[in-house]
């Protein structure tokens, strides 16, 4: 198998007219002379030339007057006020982490977060509850720290180590051999590739020394591993089982497939009742969403549910009918992404629209709403903040405001209003206004709400210090 490649790292002009010129052109008329013409005749045709230059000069002033008053008209709709809101949740007190830089990992339990820098240093835990620091330890020298509630995970050189995600007491150590990697930590398990020899082990956070199982290894180049809510793992040898091992129902042909005229990774994506067969075409090498198809597929019957697509990325809910492909064209000339909806079991176009999908890097459904941005839908032609009926792809809700989707806590969608406040909706309801809350006035930077689990904070990036939304 060859080597893994490094990861992939995604105007228009405004014509004006020189009204001092065409001033000018009319203050100094041109000379016009006339062969054989009485001078009735000059005046007559001067008349008219008058009376079709005034007519010309009455076009364009009403052509700028509907101008303005459509850029009135516009502009007051997206200043329109929002419902008023009932107060929400007030924020914490900082808390001082004492390293720059600082936000919460994407490591939540509970009422327990983990707070550090970026990429390596160490990482704070602190319970919200008690708004207490518990423990601190040291991220990994490679892919920072793993896990969840069951233990967490780091790597420093070769060295494996595991704590507990509740003390942070150090629980096993181990040796990873043949230039191993973490890559992925849960359900009291670790899953290590030894890049070395091109071998999967899936370990015990408990007993880390010894592999509960091993596979051949492969690369998802857009995915991850594990998927399916951590029941399956993409091997090279197939799609297995997560606890054993074993064969999966689905996806034998999983892994590196080469053939006299191509080669692609095989891979699998996506949750229980909304997986997808990924074919990764790397005969001309990577890149390209013309070298990726996303297709359904039946995990009971091993069979596709409909066509694949070609898209660079796909967007699924088991509890609706259809799913999203995206198609970014950055880079192509044009700024925008689009997005279409395909029905899940035969695969026909629902609807497409051009979206700014990388301009809001948390498009989801939401309480069988797709939540996007439309470009040029916006004030002053930004981009809109967007809930669109996932069947036709009708507008549901805009807010009439800048406004960046924080993202979403079940049905409740948060959304910043520029440096303001904090404002949510409740998507099964229509997207109805729920409640607002004040930002914290940080020292020397805004407040940028970010959601990890069900942990909404905002950071000062300066100061490290960090600010909690109450519960």
């Amino acid at each position: 198998m060859p080597p893994k490649p490094a990861p992939k790292t995604p105007s228009p002009t405004l014509r004006t007219t020189n009204l001092a010129d065409l001033a000018s052109r009319e203050a100094v008329p041109t000379p016009v002379h006339f062969v054989g013409a009485t001078p009735a005749a000059v005046i007559a045709i001067d008349l008219k030339k008058t009376r079709k230059d005034a007519l010309i000069r009455l076009g364009v002033l009403l052509l700028i007057l509907g101008v303005i008053i459509a850029f009135v008209v516009i502009s007051n709709h997206n200043n329109k006020p929002e419902p008023t809101a009932p107060a929400g949740p007030g924020w914490s007190d900082a808390y001082q982490t004492g390293v720059p830089d600082s936000s919460p990992s994407d490591h939540a339990f509970g009422d327990i977060v983990m707070v550090g820098g970026y990429g390596s240093g160490p990482l704070t835990a602190y319970d919200l509850d008690t708004r207490q620091s518990l423990y601190t330890i040291q991220q990994g020298d490679y892919g920072g720290i793993f896990g969840d509630a069951t233990g967490l995970v780091t790597q420093t050189d070769a060295q494996l180590n595991v704590y507990d995600a509740k003390t942070g007491a150090l629980v096993s150590q181990t040796l990873l051999l043949f230039s191993g990697n973490v890559e992925w930590a849960g359900q009291g398990m670790v899953l290590t590739d030894a890049f070395g020899i091109g071998m999967f082990c899936m370990r015990a956070m408990s007993n880390p020394g010894t592999c509960l199982w091993q596979a051949r290894d492969t690369f998802t180049p857009v995915g991850d591993y594990v998927f399916g809510d951590g029941q399956w793992v993409n091997t090279g040898d197939g799609v297995r089982d997560i606890a054993t091992g074993a064969p999966a129902s689905f996806g034998g042909d999983a892994g590196y497939q080469v053939t006299d005229t191509a080669q692609a990774y095989v891979y699998y994506i996506g949750s229980p009742g909304r997986v997808f067969r990924v074919h990764y075409d790397v005969t001309q090498g990577f890149g390209g969403s013309d070298n990726v198809t996303f297709q359904p597929w039946d995990t009971t019957t091993d069979q596709a549910v409909s066509p694949a697509v070609t898209a660079d990325s796909v967007v699924a809910d088991a509890s609706l009918p259809v799913y999203i492909a995206v198609n970014s064209f950055i880079g192509s000339g044009s700024d925008n992404d689009t997005t279409t909806a395909y029905s899940w079991a035969t695969g026909t176009q629902l609807w497409q629209k051009p979206t700014d999908v990388m301009g809001e890097d948390y498009s989801r459904f939401v309480g069988g709403a797709y939540v996007t941005s439309l470009p040029g839908q916006g004030k002053y032609g930004a981009p809109a903040l967007t809930a669109l009926d996932a069947n036709t792809g009708a507008t549901i809700w805009q807010p009439n405001y800048f406004g960046d989707f924080t993202g979403n806590i079940g049905d409740t969608v948060y959304v910043t209003e520029s440096a303001d406040a904090l404002i949510t909706y409740d998507a099964a309801s229509g997207f109805s206004v729920k409640w607002q809350s004040a930002l914290p006035q940080l020292k020397s930077s805004w407040c940028i709400p970010q959601i990890v689990g069900q942990i909404v904070f905002c950071s000062d990036e300066s100061t490290g210090e960090i600010y909690f939304l109450n519960s």
